[in-house]
């Protein structure tokens, strides 16, 4: 795991950050402890998250405690707000970092159950942890939540990637209505593409082109390009976390962020 030197005072802060069991939510929760945040870890893979809290808390020798949670659940939901505040105080930062790819497939021909649950994970989840967290920022009147989204959210409509891009973009509008709501009570919220990563979320989308040739669409050439560069380093993404939380900066309220420099061109966004 890369380390990041962070600038970033979050001593006082509880982070919560799903999809934390490895790749970029783990990153993103090891750059928080490094800055000082009181940092609870959530997935639902228990052992691997288990593995990770402790491997950041060595690390880091920070505030570092891991809840297992399925954020597509509300009882599971409700259960990790609860656990955060037994354990340290209401979450002043929350990152939603859990996330799956779901099916490659023409829209008439992907599985209905691997659909859903795509925008169960992507969209439903971020609601039903923002809807938990946020009582306790607007209580405390400071908080920052980021919500991962994707330049697929953004990008032209093509034929094999309706679950993903559908739920990022739900992802996006949920969370500029979220910024309307909270704005002038010192909460933000913002969502951010983490660039291309070589993630495990990559390694799935090159297992699902293979062999399609010129059927895999945009996703072969993707795929090779990160390849062929290594990718956007998860630590640049992480880098971007500090800064949409960064208690000294103005909070950039229901904006769509960009890494600088990324191996990908911008999309327009807003």
């Amino acid at each position: 795991m890369s380390v990041i030197v962070a600038e970033v005072d979050l001593r006082g802060h509880v982070a919560v950050v799903t999809g934390a069991n490895g790749g970029l939510g783990q990153q993103i929760a090891e750059a928080l402890a490094r800055a000082g945040a009181a940092v609870v870890m959530s997935a639902r893979d228990g052992a691997r998250l288990n593995e990770a809290a402790r491997t950041i808390a060595s690390e880091t020798r920070g505030e570092v405690t891991s809840v297992p949670a399925d954020v597509t659940s509300a009882e599971e939901v409700a259960r990790l707000q609860l656990e955060t505040e037994r354990r340290f105080e209401p979450a002043t930062i929350l990152v939603n970092s859990a996330g799956v790819f779901g099916p490659l497939a023409p829209f008439s021909k992907t599985d209905p159950g691997e659909w859903i649950g795509t925008l169960m994970v992507n969209a439903v989840g971020p609601y039903l942890t923002c809807r938990a967290f946020l009582p306790g920022m607007l209580a405390t009147g400071w908080g920052r939540i980021v919500n991962i989204s994707s330049a697929a959210s953004l990008a032209s409509p093509e034929v094999l990637n309706s679950a993903y891009s559908t739920s990022k973009a739900a992802l996006n509008r949920m969370t500029r209505h979220l910024a309307a709501e909270v704005e002038g009570t010192g909460v933000a919220a913002a969502v951010m593409h983490p660039g291309s990563v070589k993630t495990d979320m990559w390694a799935d989308i090159r297992d699902k082109v293979a062999g399609r040739g010129e059927a895999s669409g945009p996703f072969g050439s993707w795929v090779d390009l990160v390849e062929r560069t290594g990718g956007d380093p998860p630590a640049r993404a992480a880098a971007l976390v500090l800064e949409l939380v960064d208690p000294s900066r103005h909070g950039r309220n229901g904006e769509f962020c960009w890494l600088d420099g990324g191996i990908e061109e911008s999309i327009p966004s807003w």
